[in-house]
């Protein structure tokens, strides 16, 4: 019984050391050369003209994860860009791999994240996150005159 209880001691020491290995903070991480596959996306209106996106991000397993989302800087209203109609949104997201040597899990791992786009003026936009596009409107009225 004693032999018994060392394996299962050794097997669940093992599972933690791996799953502590994934979870150390992008060191020993290498870079995704791909963005980060996006899964859905969607569009939460803050107020009238102020627009939030919501992006899903899909990681093949436990040990990848986001790294940086880069989307256009501009002053034009306290430091938050205003698009103006037509504007096609260009974001990019990127993540990181598990290092060599990594114990990782085979599920597939969901992120995320909730990003301030910035004030859109009435109009027809669209988003594109890593080739993911969506088209939406502020202001705009859809009746079945129109």
């Amino acid at each position: 019984m004693k032999k018994v209880y060392a394996h299962i001691s050794l097997f669940i020491i093992l599972i933690a050391i791996g799953l502590i290995s994934c979870e150390r903070e992008n060191i020993g991480r290498v870079a995704i050369d791909d963005d980060i596959q996006i899964s859905a996306m969607k569009v939460v209106y803050r107020n009238f003209y102020a627009v939030n996106i919501v992006v899903t991000a899909v990681f093949s397993n436990g040990c990848g994860g986001h790294k940086e989302t880069v989307y256009p800087k501009r002053n034009d209203i306290d430091g938050h860009p205003l698009w103006r109609d037509g504007d096609v949104i260009e974001i990019q997201m990127t993540g990181y791999l598990s290092s060599p040597g990594d114990v990782c899990t085979d599920a597939v791992e969901f992120y995320h994240e909730s990003i301030f786009i910035g004030y859109c003026r009435p109009g027809e936009y669209t988003l594109n996150v890593n080739g993911y596009t969506k088209t939406f409107r502020v202001g705009i009225i859809k009746t079945n005159n129109s």
